[in-house]
């Protein structure tokens, strides 16, 4: 790795872990429940959301009039099962099947299928809506495929609960929306701070 690329990467990560860790240090303020698997588990997360949004490369707000067009419609594919080649659609899948494993994780809230199958749904959404400011495309098998990998995570999840015993799986964060503020953070840090064109100009 180039000393560019690791400068790139250090940067986009701290636009994310910066936002989400003032929240978790604000909060835990008011609530004092937090323990060292709290903040082990959050950064987990925080890590994978870092990684996630750099291998798909959303856009951002910086992205917007280096293109000839804020917006390429033409990128945007509504037809479902029409990508090429099987190897994009396993790559999809296991992008997001973290997402179904840690959510559980992270809180009792989402030891419930439907709420991790919709934040996986919504979070892959993003991530297509974001591509579309930077020429990538938008494809309605990416988001069929990343929910079908938050699925599979949460049956991996749900598996390996009912093997073991269940405290062995402890759940640290104990609000439904914490996790979800994570990955709020996490794209707005991505969108307004993070700026690829500083290290082109």
């Amino acid at each position: 790795m180039s000393i560019l690329a690791a400068y790139m990467n250090l940067y986009a990560l701290l636009v994310i872990f910066v936002p989400c860790f003032i929240y978790l240090l604000l909060k835990r303020k008011c609530h004092h429940y937090a323990n060292f698997s709290h903040y082990l588990l959050v950064a987990v997360f925080l890590l994978y959301l870092f990684l996630l949004l750099r291998v798909t490369g959303v856009g951002t707000l910086w992205d917007i009039g280096h293109y000839d067009r804020v917006i390429h419609w033409n990128a945007i594919n509504f037809i479902p099962f029409q990508s090429q080649g099987f190897r994009t659609y396993v790559l999809n899948v296991l992008l997001f099947v973290p997402m179904g494993v840690l959510l559980p994780l992270l809180s009792q809230a989402y030891h419930r299928f439907s709420t991790t199958l919709k934040s996986g749904f919504f979070c892959s959404l993003a991530v297509e809506l974001c591509q579309l400011l930077n020429l990538r495309c938008s494809d309605v098998d990416d988001l069929l495929m990343n929910t079908l990998g938050t699925v599979i995570g949460f049956g991996l999840w749900f598996v390996v609960s009912r093997l073991f015993k269940r405290e062995y799986f402890p759940s640290a964060v104990i609000s439904l929306k914490e996790p979800r503020i994570y990955m709020l953070l996490s794209f707005l840090g991505t969108f307004f701070l993070y700026s690829p064109w500083l290290f082109w100009q």
